[in-house]
């Protein structure tokens, strides 16, 4: 009988542990100060000056910052286009989707043909007449209290966060005429 309840034991601590020691999914990760951020890195055959070029004329960003091979700029607020994902108001869950413009602080670093970018700073401005601007961040709705993710709340979120992300941050050289 001892042998059981310390059994039972060993594997109920398991359990809690590897929950609590969960990897973000979707490209999502959590840093020591539980700051939520998405990041990727890509191959690029594009030059700094071709990368530069791409990320103003997509028209997703402001305030764009460059330093050597670092860019740092705003997503502008902008809403997620779900359908466009093949998902509909109904299969999405997370509401902060559906009624929220979504923004973010972007940092694209260039090195040996490739890119790093980094979403960080995300949040949700509300869209609805009941709270028309106020702003929260992905924190808030993705975090308890005890700094652990939601997993059931972000597992659809972050899908979508990851593709639309995936979108708005692969940059190709443009065709000239």
């Amino acid at each position: 009988m001892k042998y059981l309840y310390i059994s039972i034991l060993i594997i109920a601590s398991s359990t809690v542990s590897a929950q609590s020691n969960r990897e973000f999914i979707n490209n999502f990760s959590k840093n020591e100060a539980n700051i939520v951020y998405w990041q990727l890195v890509r191959d690029t055959e594009l030059t700094r000056n071709e990368l530069l070029d791409a990320i103003i004329e997509s028209g997703y960003f402001t305030n764009i910052d460059v330093t050597g091979e670092k860019v740092v700029c705003e997503l502008r607020p902008y809403r997620l286009n779900y359908e466009q994902y093949s998902k509909s108001g109904l299969d999405l869950a997370p509401a902060y989707l559906t009624q929220n413009l979504i923004a973010g602080t972007v940092i694209i670093e260039l090195s040996n043909n490739r890119y790093r970018t980094t979403v960080k700073n995300i949040r949700f401005i509300d869209n609805t007449l009941a709270g028309l601007g106020i702003v929260t961040p992905i924190e808030y709705w993705v975090l308890n209290r005890a700094q652990d993710m939601k997993f059931s709340l972000f597992k659809n979120g972050s899908e979508l966060l990851d593709k639309d992300f995936r979108v708005k941050t692969a940059f190709k050289r443009t065709e000239e005429f």
